[in-house]
């Protein structure tokens, strides 16, 4: 027997009533009608919220797998953050490397350069000193013959 809240707070209105106006023994059985339905009462309560509890147990479990889903998605992310910087720290130290490297070999490069330019100059200076040297030689050949 299903009844609605309204009508189980009428039905206990009507025994308090009803109690207040009677003398003893009677009040003990409206009493006891009063206890039993209010005992009925609270069985209709019990069940109604049994009926809810389940429903609320799902969604407390589906809502606590669903962080428990997040809190885990977060966790790779901050891993996957720490990994990619250090990949990047590590590409940015491998760049300063490379770029100190570079720099080297063009401060090389231009010493060489100068080195090659210097031995160039020297050579024609030779060249140079060769004809002199072998122009006067022939000059002093064609004299004494």
């Amino acid at each position: 027997m299903k009844l609605s809240i309204e009508r189980w707070r009428n039905l206990v209105r009507r025994g308090k009533d009803v109690v207040s106006r009677q003398d003893g023994p009677k009040k003990v059985r409206a009493l006891e009608l009063n206890l039993s339905v209010l005992e009925q009462y609270i069985k209709e309560l019990s069940k109604r919220q049994a009926d809810i509890l389940p429903e609320l147990d799902n969604e407390i479990s589906q809502v606590s797998d669903l962080l428990e889903k997040s809190k885990l998605e977060i966790k790779d992310l901050l891993k996957w953050k720490e990994n990619t910087e250090k990949e990047n720290s590590d590409l940015e130290s491998w760049k300063a490397s490379v770029s100190a490297c570079l720099d080297l070999l063009v401060n090389e490069n231009r010493m060489l350069r100068l080195d090659v330019e210097q031995v160039v100059n020297y050579q024609e200076s030779l060249e140079k000193k060769e004809l002199a040297v072998f122009s006067i030689s022939l000059s002093f050949a064609c004299i004494a013959i």
